[in-house]
């Protein structure tokens, strides 16, 4: 059974390929063009542009948790062979995106109670740190355009879609961690929202969730222009807590779309 899909299929992308899969003239052009959703330098060959695509699409609810991806229709409406979708979907099962399962062919991850509540764990610690790194080095320029995406943020409507709310919150975390200069620390963090942000785009956030990170957000902000970096970094520790429960782990530990 093919990937069950909320949106539409993948567009055509990527003309033409090489006889490996590799690389290609259109599809490099296309692929050095674009930009990753943390604002990360293009991919080079076609594979690293297939497997952002892949990527997005799993954390858009293009693919529905658990279903099967089809790596011919995917080759095909990308416009390439299956070599680097092949390749694309080993590098989704190492961050934890895709499970291949042999002769049964590749999944979209799927989470346990117990795995969504670890990932929230590491993440309190991880983006904690990352928080008390930044701080210091954030300056007024840095903290004002945060104070701006925060700002859009809270004027988002309720009617939002939870991939644009997701969106800009990422953008607004990772410019608050990118001050850290610490880019292994940065790249775990990214690996553990990429598998938690499969049920934060499939559940989203109601408004109330919404809100509630706005405050947060600002309480963290002001704490930085006051010089209080380590608590500062206990708001942020704290926020994950909060929104991880908001999100998909409610006090009953079941995912839910209600909190």
């Amino acid at each position: 059974m093919a990937a069950s899909r909320k949106g539409g299929g993948l567009s055509k992308s990527v003309a033409t390929t090489d006889r490996t899969g590799q690389r290609a003239t259109t599809a490099g052009a296309r692929a050095r063009q674009s930009r990753d959703s943390d604002g990360a330098l293009a991919p080079t060959t076609v594979s690293d542009y297939v497997t952002n695509r892949i990527r997005d699409a799993i954390l858009e609810g293009t693919f529905a948790l658990g279903s099967r991806l089809d790596q011919q229709q995917i080759a095909e409406e990308m416009g390439v062979s299956t070599i680097p979708i092949r390749e694309a979907l080993r590098r989704l099962e190492a961050n934890g995106l895709v499970h291949i399962h042999p002769r049964r062919g590749a999944f979209v991850a799927e989470f346990s109670q117990k795995e969504l509540i670890d990932i929230k764990r590491i993440r309190e610690m991880l983006e904690e740190l990352a928080t008390r790194l930044a701080a210091p080095r954030l300056d007024a320029d840095q903290l004002d355009r945060l104070t701006a995406l925060n700002t859009r943020m809270a004027k988002l409507t309720a009617g939002a879609k939870a991939a644009t709310w997701s969106e800009l919150n990422r953008e607004w975390h990772f410019m608050l961690y990118s001050a850290s200069d610490s880019p292994i620390l940065i790249e775990m963090i990214k690996t553990l929202w990429d598998r938690s942000s499969l049920y934060r785009h499939v559940y989203g956030g109601s408004s109330g969730h919404r809100q509630h990170s706005v405050a947060e957000h600002a309480e963290a902000i002001a704490q930085i222009r006051a010089g209080k970096s380590a608590a500062a970094a206990r708001t942020i520790r704290n926020h994950i807590f909060g929104a991880s429960a908001r999100s998909f782990i409610p006090a009953d530990g079941e995912p839910s779309a209600a909190r």
